[in-house]
């Protein structure tokens, strides 16, 4: 009763795969957050995002063209959207196994580079605790909007391009 799950897959891409790149995505996006807010009594201030790999990158690419809807973003295993990015501020956890094969740690460097940009964060960071993981949140975020990152955690299946255990 304290929060909704929407759980979208991506557009058709062929051969069993999906895809979040297409222009439709983010429109499909605005639909469902207008839908159950229109349905559900919800604060739309409070719209977070959580995903893994491509969805990971889409995450990203919301949090660039929609950060004036999304209050934070939590994500696993995903590249960066590398497009100009709207100025609005966003919280962002950012999980990034350094042997991850499939999902660039680079990338996902990016991500925590343009969110820490938007977020005007200072240029230290400090550990912080997310579950039992150490990770390193930068400090000084004058937004408010933390921006952390995370590495070098056990895998679900012991792969490193999934998710955190416990996570």
């Amino acid at each position: 009763s304290d929060f909704i799950v929407a759980y979208p897959a991506g557009l058709d891409a062929g051969g069993g795969s999906r895809s979040w790149s297409a222009a439709e995505n983010v429109t499909f996006f605005d639909t469902i957050v207008r839908d159950i807010g229109d349905s559900y009594c919800v604060d739309r201030s409070e719209v977070f995002l959580v995903a893994h790999s491509l969805g990971a990158w889409f995450a990203s690419k919301l949090a660039c063209v929609r950060g004036d809807v999304i209050r934070g973003i939590g994500i696993v295993g995903g590249g960066s959207w590398t497009s100009p990015c709207a100025p609005t501020p966003t919280a962002a956890l950012i999980y990034q196994n350094p042997n991850d094969a499939l999902s660039s740690p680079a990338s996902a460097r990016t991500t925590e580079r343009v969110m820490k940009n938007i977020n005007t964060c200072g240029a230290t960071t400090e550990d912080v605790m997310i579950g039992s993981l150490t990770c390193k949140k930068w400090k000084d975020c004058s937004t408010g909007n933390p921006v952390v990152w995370c590495e070098n955690y056990p895998t679900l299946g012991g792969d490193p391009h999934s998710w955190p255990t416990g996570g």
